[in-house]
């Protein structure tokens, strides 16, 4: 009798094992395609129309915000000219890198996987052994691609960085990444699907640890079989869609995921890089867009312009992003001593020995123009040609995708534990949205940096920062910042600024003191339950959820 009760309870355990194993379901898209995990949230924008630069600033890139701009590059002489043909008669000679297509037909976008060689030697083989190219365009070649009307004037003038070219035989996939630069992607032949991805919606999305010098990074996601196991989060990241022909163009806003599919006997397109601190501007310069046209890209708007006869180039980084950085030096100041400027950009040159940092120094003091002063102004940063910061960028260690690498080593503990006190709630926690504003306005830090920083104190995730958070992580968060304590302390106190008036030198402390008083009294809110660092980014970012 009890063999058979034992008997019957087993075959019951293995019967609910068998209907639990039934019940499981693996999660939708589990080992599919990217973007069968749900449905997409619609098509981008479409612009059937023409749209004039300011228009496409306000609506669309300072709001980080992408669209489709159809027919945009119809005009431009590569779109019939381009022939394999045209291209090895007439450009063969030129180097260009190239990447194979592996065996899921999945483009490895690593620099690591480029190969150089000539156009020439790309065309007679791209096709048998399944290549593509992807590296900036040759100069001479700029003549057949147009920067159209709503890109070739006003604040986007001073913006252009570069332009890239991309061509396949078609029928592949990229892996999904995204760029430290705004791009347009024009369309010279065959279609394309787009897979786009909000930056607010980032945290979802598994990322490598490897970022290439232009800020540029891929996800860890396999795009043709998403494992939805491993990255269960992924499972509720919304995306967009879009479809181009060809002539079409697509505005990718900076830092925005994106994934691109390829079909035709051959597809090809351009993109036009430029840097996203136009994201950023409080105002748009609207100066000759009243007449502004096509405008051809040999005309002196790129900054890096090289004809590729030697060797092409990759992972171009963004002078304006060291314009800005310099900025950051002066820590909210109209002017300081050059003294204190050397000292701090000291601190952000990557350590190679004494002669090496010695060389960067000359460097620097030679392209801004500081050789002979005692005071430097921002305007005088301001003024400054572009060709100046080109000059320093091999020399830096600048991460365009993560801007606070770079301001842990111009801010120092001091710096961050004044704005701390400073933004202390009534309930002994942080006030984040009082910490960032004066984190950019005292600082002239970044918004992307201050909340960065709220984030690593935020160590349940609400959003918040509580008292108990606050004080459990403040040593190591100013830790991260320059130089340990004693050997910043002693540094800073030799760092006094020249004030904005006549007056003598006196210190950060005082002049941070003053400020925050009067950023205090223009009335900031004091953060309330619902305030939260994501409240605050979703706030900004709510007119962007309507593609």
């Amino acid at each position: 009798m009890t063999y058979k009760i034992t008997v019957l309870f087993l075959v019951a355990i293995l019967v609910n094992q068998g209907n639990a194993d039934d019940n499981y379901k693996l999660p939708k898209g589990h080992l599919k395609p990217l973007g069968q995990h749900r449905a997409a949230e619609g098509h981008i924008d479409v612009l059937n129309e023409p749209i004039s630069a300011e228009e496409f600033w306000s609506k669309y890139v300072s709001q980080r915000r992408p669209v489709l701009l159809k027919q945009a590059a119809l005009d431009f002489p590569a779109i019939d000219s381009w022939t394999d043909d045209y291209l090895r008669n007439f450009y063969g000679n030129y180097w260009i890198y190239s990447a194979k297509i592996n065996e899921k037909e999945e483009i490895s976008n690593d620099q690591g996987h480029l190969e150089r060689q000539s156009l020439n030697d790309f065309i007679s083989t791209y096709v048998n052994e399944s290549k593509c190219i992807d590296s900036q365009l040759p100069q001479p070649m700029q003549r057949d691609v147009l920067i159209p009307p709503f890109l070739s004037c006003g604040s986007f003038t001073t913006a252009m960085i570069d332009v890239h070219v991309w061509l396949n035989t078609g029928n592949s996939k990229s892996s999904l990444r995204k760029d430290a630069s705004n791009t347009i992607n024009c369309l010279l032949n065959g279609t394309s699907d787009w897979i786009l991805i909000d930056n607010q919606h980032a945290h979802l999305v598994p990322m490598v640890e490897e970022i290439a010098k232009d800020g540029s990074t891929r996800s860890a996601l396999q795009v043709n079989e998403v494992d939805l196991q491993k990255f269960s989060a992924f499972s509720n990241c919304p995306y967009y869609n879009a479809t181009l022909a060809k002539g079409d163009c697509i505005y990718l806003p900076h830092d925005s995921l994106y994934q691109v599919r390829t079909d035709g006997v051959k597809n090809m397109r351009v993109s036009l890089l430029f840097s996203q601190s136009v994201s950023h501007l409080k105002k748009f310069n609207n100066q000759d867009c009243q007449t502004s046209k096509y405008k051809n890209i040999r005309d002196p708007m790129f900054d890096w312009q090289i004809n590729s006869h030697t060797t092409p180039v990759v992972d171009l980084q963004d002078p304006n992003l060291y314009r800005e950085a310099a900025f950051q030096a002066f820590k909210g100041k109209k002017k300081i001593r050059t003294d204190v400027l050397l000292r701090r950009l000291k601190r952000t040159i990557p350590d190679r020995g004494s002669d090496h940092i010695n060389k960067v120094i000359k460097l620097i003091r030679k392209n801004l123009q500081i050789e002979n002063k005692n005071v430097v102004t921002t305007d005088e940063i301001a003024d400054l040609p572009l060709q100046s910061w080109i000059n320093l960028i091999y020399y830096f260690d600048l991460d365009p995708e993560n801007p606070l690498k770079y301001e842990y080593r111009i801010y120092t503990k001091k710096d961050i534990r004044s704005i701390i006190e400073k933004t202390i709630d009534k309930a002994g926690g942080i006030n984040t949205r009082k910490f960032a504003v004066f984190y950019e306005k005292l600082l002239s830090g970044s918004e992307q940096s201050a909340n960065e920083i709220m984030r690593k104190f935020d160590t349940n995730g609400n959003g918040k920062v509580s008292k108990e958070e606050r004080l459990s992580k403040l040593d190591e968060v100013l830790g991260l910042f320059a130089n340990p304590d004693g050997k910043v302390d002693e540094i800073d106190s030799n760092e006094s600024d020249i004030s904005d008036g006549e007056d003598p030198l006196r210190s950060e402390e005082t002049e941070l003191k003053k400020e925050s008083a009067e950023i205090g009294n223009q009335g900031i809110p004091e953060q309330t339950d619902s305030g939260s660092i994501n409240d605050e980014m979703n706030e900004k970012k709510s007119s962007r959820d309507e593609l």
